[in-house]
């Protein structure tokens, strides 16, 4: 089992989200990073709900919790400052005294140990808004974590959003015209704009629409129509239309003492645990098993609900372990670009891992090192004409009566505002049909 494992070379996963940070200065797209291979197990969500992108109402009292833990020894001082960002991501010409209030660089509290874990580690626990912090306008944001001593050096970048929720949407799947039919899927939605003030221009609303929370499947939606009663219709026979895809693989690793959903096999000795993930094939028909769409929760437990987790997580954050997890996926053939490793990190912002081409066992292989908890991941086709989510398709399938879920954001920017607001916010799960 050992051999298996380290035939290859094991990759961290931090490592290879590690990259040069977009600061904002000149006006970059903010991305979530990490910039520290010491950092691991990455996640901003709702506080206590685990399978969910990080969005909150701007008027609630719903809190985002920001974790992760530092694996190697002597953790560092860490502290944080918060950038309020336009529709793409890109820091907007707000001063920090125009969207928060407190000081622009904050300290985070000093992590807690791990407990009884083959492999030591500090936890570190940030919340938002906090009696630091408290965020005065709607829109994107981005948290960037920084060493207090050198606060230049980003740790880690992340994203989340603030909504108005001002108005109700509507939002459903409708039939795709053509041959991509049976394998893609078309979205509607609407709203009347009343409730964001009188005289809405819908030429200064922008809305997206995201599939899974996967940044590489988000589309712009085009001008809308105008509907009785003054409701805004966005989407035509052309937009927007996604790849329906299949069910996320699913990889419990809660006990490394019994092997949980997609594992092979657990073994343990003096270098910790090491978990083989059953061997990996494309998926060449639709399966339609309840999965996490796209979600994980590293450092958490949960009580199967027949396949499918329920949602009752308690958090582990401290006792969970981490092991070497051995993926391998075999295809039909040889695939001269390569595969990558499409593991959902946080709130389904995945992490895309080149894999190994073993030609002696004809697969692709590598080793990751991961925190006890449930994942999802996708093998992705590198070459080819397919870009973005529609790489997916070649590996793992794409079908039209695939279950989704699907978030819009709607923003305003009226042309005295100085910053785009994000007035609606919706995510919904659809469920696709069968085009025949």
């Amino acid at each position: 089992m050992r051999r298996i494992l380290f035939a290859i070379v094991g990759l961290m996963l931090p490592l290879w989200a590690m990259g040069q940070p977009g600061t904002g200065q000149n006006g970059d797209v903010l991305r979530n990073e990490v910039l520290d291979s010491g950092v691991a197990s990455v996640q901003l969500i709702p506080e206590g709900r685990v399978l969910a992108p990080p969005v909150v109402t701007l008027s609630g009292t719903e809190r985002l919790h920001l974790s992760f833990d530092y694996v190697r020894p002597n953790p560092p001082q860490l502290a944080y400052r918060i950038l309020h960002c336009d529709r793409s991501w890109r820091p907007d010409r707000l001063l920090p005294s125009d969207y928060m209030r407190g000081f622009e660089l904050n300290y985070i509290a000093s992590p807690s140990p791990s407990v009884a874990t083959t492999v030591p580690f500090s936890h570190y626990e940030l919340r938002l808004p906090n009696p630091d912090v408290e965020l005065l306008v709607s829109g994107n944001y981005v948290v960037q974590v920084v060493d207090a001593s050198a606060p230049g050096r980003i740790i880690i970048q992340w994203r989340f959003a603030l909504s108005e929720d001002l108005m109700p949407i509507a939002m459903a799947l409708a039939a795709v015209p053509g041959e991509r039919r049976a394998s893609h899927q078309r979205v509607e939605l609407s709203f009347n704009p009343q409730g964001i003030g009188e005289g809405v221009d819908p030429w200064n609303l922008q809305v997206y629409l995201m599939q899974n929370w996967d940044v590489d499947c988000m589309q712009t939606l085009p001008a809308p129509k105008l509907q009785g009663g003054g409701r805004l219709l966005y989407g035509d026979q052309i937009q927007p239309i996604f790849p329906g895809g299949n069910r996320w693989r699913v990889l419990d690793i809660q006990d490394l003492n019994t092997p949980g959903v997609g594992v092979a096999r657990i073994a343990h000795d003096v270098d910790g645990y090491m978990v083989e993930v059953e061997p990996d094939r494309p998926l060449i028909r639709f399966d339609d098993r309840p999965n996490l769409h796209g979600y994980c929760a590293p450092g958490y437990a949960a009580r199967w609900g027949g396949p499918l987790l329920d949602t009752r997580f308690n958090s582990q954050a401290e006792s969970a372990d981490y092991a070497w997890v051995y993926f391998s996926f075999r295809p039909q053939a040889y695939i001269a670009g390569g595969v990558e490793l499409y593991l959902a990190s946080g709130a389904a912002q995945g992490d895309r891992i080149p894999m190994r081409y073993n030609a002696v066992r004809e697969q692709y292989e590598v080793s990751l090192r991961l925190k006890q908890g449930v994942y999802s991941y996708r093998y992705v086709q590198v070459s080819g004409m397919l870009q973005g989510c529609e790489a997916v398709c070649p590996l793992e399938g794409c079908f039209s009566e695939t279950t989704n879920e699907y978030a819009a954001l709607v923003y305003y920017c009226a042309p005295a505002d100085r910053y785009d607001r994000l007035v609606g916010f919706l995510r919904k799960d659809l469920q696709g049909f069968k085009a025949y």
